[in-house]
Formats: C-alpha cells, sequence, structure tokens
C-alpha cells in the first residue's frame, strides 16, 4: 500500500496549483521552468484555446498552436501572434528546411520558418498545402531524410502519404534553420498506402515505418510496402498480450530493445518483436487515455499525448494523476494526484539509443500544460537516481 504524503515535490513542477497529495515510493527531486502564461488573447468566446506546441532553435522558441492561429515566444521573451488561422491541431519545425508544419481544419500546410519570426504578424505569408482531409501528421528522420507522414483515417481503414526532403541535411543546412531551397521544392513524394485498418499514431524507425493501430503494432517496409506485425506471432511468452487485447499507445527504443506501451501495461522487446529476457512488465497504477480519439462526423482525430520518455523515466497521464516510472525496472517513481494535467510536447524520437537519452539527460524535452500555464518538466536526479540509472 502506497503511502499518502503532503510534500512540496508538485509546486515544484511548476503547474501553478496548491500543494497536492502525492505517493512517493522512491525520492525524486523536480523542477520546471514556466516560459511564460499560455496565449491569452481575448475573443468573442473568450480565451483562446492552446492546442499543442513544439520548440526549436534549441529549445529556445516555443511555437503554440490555437484555434485562432499560430504564437511564437522566444527564450525569456514576450508571446506573440505570427500569423492568423483558424483550427490548429498540429504544429512541428523543420529546422533542416527552415518550414513550419502547421495542420488546421483537416488540411496540412507548411510555411518559411524566416517569414514568421518577424515581430509584426504576417498576413500573407507564403504557405503550401501538402494534403487536405487529414487527421494527423507525424514527421520524423528515416533513411536518412527528414519525413513527413500524412494520415487520414477511418473506423475500418487509414491513407498513408510520405513525403521527404529532398537531398540529405547536412551541418550547414540546419544553421539557424536556413536553406536555400524554394519552399515548394524542399519536400517531394515519396511513398502513398492503404491499410485496411483504423490508426492513431505512426512513429519513424531507422528505413521503415511503425503504425500504431488499434490491431496492434504494425511495421510498414518502405521498399515493398508489405506490413508486419511488430510482436511475434508464435512466442508464447507474449500470449498474455493475445489474452488481454490492450490497446497500443506508442513505444520507444531503449538501448537495442523497445519498450512498448499499451493502455494496460508496458514491456520490452527484442528487435525481432520477442519479448525480452528483461523481466520487466509496468502495470500502470491509472489508464493512460487513449492515444487518439476518433470523431466519426468530421473524420478527424485530436492526438492527446499521454506518454512521454525523459530517460531514465517514463510519464503516463492519466485522467487524475501523472505517473513516473524508472524505465530499466518499471519501479513506481513518483505519483502527483491532480486533473487535467496535459502533455503537450514531449521531444524524442524512436531511433534513439541510449547514449542518445543519456547526453540528453538534463534537457527540458516533456512540455505540460495545467491552469493556464505551459511548463518544462524537468528532474533533478539524485546520486541515487543517478546510480539506479547506470
Amino acid at each position: 500500500m502506497l503511502a499518502r504524503t503532503r510534500t512540496s515535490i508538485y509546486p515544484r513542477l511548476g503547474l501553478s496549483l496548491r500543494a497536492a497529495s502525492t505517493m512517493v515510493t522512491r525520492p525524486a527531486d523536480w523542477k520546471s521552468r514556466a516560459p511564460a502564461p499560455l496565449p491569452n488573447t481575448k475573443t468573442k468566446t473568450g480565451e483562446v484555446q492552446v492546442n499543442c506546441v513544439t520548440l526549436y532553435n534549441k529549445d529556445r522558441t516555443v511555437v503554440y498552436g490555437t484555434d485562432d492561429g499560430v504564437y511564437l515566444q522566444p527564450q525569456n521573451g514576450p508571446t506573440r501572434k505570427a500569423f492568423d488561422l483558424a483550427g490548429v491541431q498540429q504544429v512541428d519545425v523543420l529546422e533542416d528546411l527552415s518550414l513550419l508544419v502547421v495542420r488546421a481544419e483537416r488540411s496540412v500546410l507548411t510555411f518559411p520558418l524566416d517569414e514568421l519570426e518577424t515581430e509584426q504578424p504576417v498576413e500573407h505569408t507564403r504557405r503550401i498545402t501538402l494534403a487536405s482531409q487529414t487527421s494527423f501528421f507525424k514527421t520524423g528522420m528515416c533513411m536518412s531524410r527528414m519525413m513527413i507522414c500524412i494520415v487520414k483515417t477511418a473506423s475500418l481503414s487509414s491513407t498513408f502519404k510520405v513525403l521527404k526532403s529532398s537531398r540529405s541535411p547536412t551541418p550547414e543546412s540546419n544553421q539557424r534553420g536556413r536553406t536555400s531551397s524554394p519552399d515548394d521544392n524542399k519536400l517531394k513524394p515519396f511513398k502513398e498506402f492503404y491499410i485496411a485498418r483504423e490508426s492513431y499514431l505512426v512513429q519513424f524507425l531507422k528505413s521503415k515505418l511503425c503504425v500504431v493501430a488499434a490491431s496492434g503494432f504494425e511495421i510498414v517496409d518502405f521498399e515493398t510496402l508489405n506490413t508486419q506485425a511488430l510482436l511475434d506471432p508464435v512466442d508464447q511468452r507474449l500470449a498474455f498480450v493475445r489474452r488481454v487485447g490492450p490497446r497500443p499507445l506508442r513505444m520507444y527504443r531503449i538501448g537495442g530493445e523497445f519498450l512498448v506501451c499499451y493502455r494496460e501495461f508496458a514491456f520490452y522487446v527484442d528487435s525481432s518483436g520477442k519479448k525480452s529476457e528483461r523481466d520487466v512488465v509496468i502495470h500502470w497504477e491509472g489508464t493512460p487515455s487513449t492515444c487518439g480519439k476518433y470523431f466519426q462526423i468530421t473524420q478527424r482525430i485530436r492526438l492527446i499525448a499521454v506518454l512521454a520518455l525523459h530517460y531514465p523515466y517514463i510519464i503516463a497521464f492519466s485522467p487524475n494523476f501523472v505517473e513516473i516510472r524508472h524505465v530499466d525496472d518499471g519501479s513506481l517513481v513518483q505519483i502527483i494526484l491532480e486533473s487535467d494535467v496535459r502533455c503537450l510536447y514531449a521531444k524524442g524520437s524512436l531511433a534513439e539509443d541510449l547514449a542518445y537519452h543519456l547526453s540528453r539527460q538534463r534537457e527540458k524535452n516533456v512540455l505540460v500544460s495545467h491552469a493556464n500555464r505551459v511548463t518544462f518538466l524537468t528532474p533533478n536526479m539524485t546520486r541515487a537516481d543517478r546510480r539506479h540509472s547506470k
């Protein structure tokens, strides 16, 4: 039975709330730095709601997507509106290509990043429509190219359109996010394909695509467009997964293995899809919310980040609390009892190895919102934690 205590840990998370009840099984010192209050633009219906966030310029600039447009906030600077656009649901920045990618009202658009960095709102900025009638998109590195996967999903099927950068990134191309290519030549069509099942998330591997669907994790080979289940169907040690029929959320590469996360539990598999020799199964204290909610009438998906990896911790967001666990053994580090804490942004990609995670332990890579504020979630690792992570 976990002990309930009144502690000061929750205020250090920077969520601007009263001291909350927490359950702690091993000491963890978390801190935060709030970039600023969320954009507080008044409209006829009240304050603008922030739907999504991304960072660029070495995490020194925050991009907010809201119901009425896109806002920028430099480090230690005020938030300002970059341009008007209704219903922004996703934002991402491709610094190598100097592009901002936005999904608004079911269309995926790109904007030149340099034009958005002017002091005044951009009224007639150059925009390119990549696709319409979409459900979500995902960016990432694959096959040494920056790619965008745009997905249109329905209850029984999903259509995928993948674009890739025209050339491989170079060290010079990422200086201050500038390239010399015209905006309409920076991305080109790569693959289009169809899967006969609903999907709600995609993740780029080194040379393949992972599709997260209600039926499980599927791996798409870009060369043949054949799909294969991630989990080995003949591995009897995975029989418990087939019996329960859990809902997949996402997976993370940690070292040479994958931590596959479901709404009910999480565990490790090797690169062949067999259960890892590491005897770790995480049974969540709560139930992380579903990764995407499908709206039958409008055929759109509202993405909700429910998991975030900040090595050596994995953070799960449930409706009424935040759960923090150690990825090496699944042990419970901290539970924060509070409702409506949203994960807006979690830095990182699937193809990263253990050395990458270790090198970025101190980075600000998780952004959450609560009570009309955005804050970075960053652990101060104790000596015991550092020994535990080795």
